[in-house]
Formats: C-alpha cells, sequence, structure tokens
C-alpha cells in the first residue's frame, strides 16, 4: 500500500469521509468538516486509495493536538491492515522537531519511556434502557436525583447564551472560545450536536454542556458549572438528564469536559479507558516513537 503525505487543501474531503463511514476505527474528530472547523492547515498520511488515513496538525515544525480534539490515530479498513508499511512515520522525524500527538483507542501500540502517557476517560454503555442503566447509580446519586428540586436540566439552543456562560465561569482563551463556537455552530447546523443547561429556582442559567455525536456514539465535549450548583451536586441532576435523554438511541458515552465534579463518574457506573499520548519536543530521542509504530 502506497503512503503519501498531504495538505488538507489536496486532500479528497468526500473519498476522505466514505472511510470513515467504513471503518469502526472512526471517530466524530477525524471527520474532515471537523478538522477544517479547528483549523483548515491540517495535514494527514494516507493511502492514494483512500483505505488509510491519520490526521494531525503542524505548525511552526511541531506537530500539536487543537484544543476540541482529545484524541486522532489511524483510521483504516480492517481488512487493509496488513498492506501497510508503517514506515512512512519516520517522515515525521524528517520533517518536524517535535511530537505531541494522542492516538486512539484502537490504536496498537507497545509504548516504552518517558515520553508516553496514559490519558484517561470516561465511557458508559447505554444500549439498555434507563430503568436497566440507573440500576447501577450509587445510592447518593440516587438521593440526589430524588431531592434536589431546586434544579431542572433542559436542552437548549442559545449558542450565545453558552458560550458567554463559558467565558465567566472557565479559563478558556479567546481562541478556545472560538473554537467552541465554530464547532457548536457546525455541529448542530449538521444535526450532530446538542446544548444542555441547567436553571435553578430562580431561572437562573448555572450549567451547560455540549454533546456532540458520531454513528453510535456521543461525546461531551465542553461542561461548566458555577460553584454554588457544583457545591449542590446539581451537575448529577444534568447527568442524569443527559443519560435518559440518550438511552433510547443506543450509544456509547464518552466525557472529555472537565467542569463536572470528578466524583461523578464512578458514581454513575462510568467505566474509565485510556489512549497513548506522545510528547517529545526535540527532535532527538523521537526514534522511540518510531520504533513502537514500526513493530505494529
Amino acid at each position: 500500500m502506497d503512503i503519501v503525505l498531504q495538505h488538507s487543501d489536496s486532500i479528497d474531503k468526500k473519498r476522505w469521509d466514505a472511510l470513515l463511514m467504513q471503518s469502526p476505527l472512526a471517530s466524530v474528530f477525524h471527520n474532515s468538516w471537523y478538522l477544517d472547523v479547528l483549523d483548515k492547515d491540517w495535514w494527514a498520511f494516507l493511502s492514494k486509495d483512500y483505505t488509510f488515513v491519520l490526521p494531525f496538525f503542524a505548525e511552526d515544525k511541531k506537530v500539536w493536538m487543537p484544543f476540541s480534539v482529545p484524541y486522532l490515530g489511524n483510521v483504516y479498513l480492517p481488512e487493509k491492515m496488513e498492506f501497510i508499511d508503517w514506515s512512512f512515520i519516520k517522515l515525521w522525524q524528517k520533517h518536524y522537531t517535535g511530537i505531541t500527538y494522542t492516538f486512539g483507542k484502537f490504536d496498537k501500540i507497545e509504548p516504552e519511556g518517558k515520553y508516553w502517557k496514559k490519558v484517561s476517560f470516561p465511557e458508559i454503555d447505554l444500549v439498555n434502557d434507563f430503568k436497566m442503566i440507573e440500576k447501577h447509580f450509587s445510592s447518593e446519586v440516587q438521593e440526589i436525583i430524588n431531592t434536589k428540586s431546586d434544579y431542572r436540566a433542559v436542552s437548549f439552543r442559545s449558542l450565545y447564551e453558552m458560550v458567554e456562560f463559558l467565558k465567566q465561569t472557565t479559563n478558556y482563551t479567546i481562541d478556545q472560545i472560538n473554537a467552541v463556537r465554530r464547532v457548536v455552530l457546525n455541529a448542530t447546523q449538521k444535526k450532530l450536536g446538542k446544548m444542555y443547561a441547567l436553571y435553578d429556582l430562580r431561572n437562573q442559567l448555572c450549567g451547560v454542556v455540549f454533546i456532540i455525536y458520531y454513528k453510535q456514539k456521543a461525546y461531551i465535549l465542553h461542561s461548566a458549572f458555577t460553584t454554588e450548583a457544583l457545591s449542590d451536586k446539581a451537575d448529577f441532576i444534568m447527568l442524569k438528564t443527559i443519560i435518559e435523554d440518550l438511552s433510547i438511541y443506543n450509544l456509547s458515552l464518552e466525557n472529555h469536559s472537565d467542569g463536572f465534579n470528578s466524583t461523578v463518574w464512578d458514581q454513575f457506573g462510568f467505566k474509565w479507558y485510556y489512549v497513548f499520548q506522545y510528547e517529545q519536543n526535540t527532535k532527538q530521542n523521537l526514534l522511540s516513537l518510531f520504533s513502537q509504530l514500526l513493530k505494529r
């Protein structure tokens, strides 16, 4: 299989996205529209017949992971895997002086050395109906759901309100806020995204969550709550509403946001998964990355 390096401008986006629809390894973050929304200046290693792709972002001689992309990695047709020549990865070493890259759940990497680390995230399977899923909630969750009538979580459509709330309650930079705005706008227009709001008894906005969908998976990308709402564990009400809404679609739900109380995931029955990230900011010692990939 011939692997080439191409800039996004010269990539056939229709063929790219057609592969994603066929491959079980694709995530929403691999979609050409998603990559373009974050930064049109991206690159990819890909096969000439578009049966293998690996997108990445590069600037100033460094490979980097943009905001709102928790992982990327390879996408391919499983039956084509044995024909891939992994030596093309050496092109990274040739052209870039540093790498920060997070691979996907299905990238079979055997990491060695100090430049590798695990990046964990919680995920829950929502293939059962809500009554069955609810049985795995902790007793504290059950109590909060039954007693916290001061808060209500609903879907809403005000991108402006969400962005303003994120400005007030997070440490997002202006560039990150703008990235959120572009992702939410494009995803909702494509009917692949949904915003949720949390209100108190005074009808004051005290929490927001943005979820994006792709195939049979949903991703919590952004979340934020007021200090009072977190103290009251009102974010539990939000997560219960989201799970109940999604349970009718037979999805799995991943969290890649940091606005919720840290204990919420275990108490709702999420399981923890991890991906591997490689980070090395000098050209020296990058061979450890490539040698591991070449072993696959």
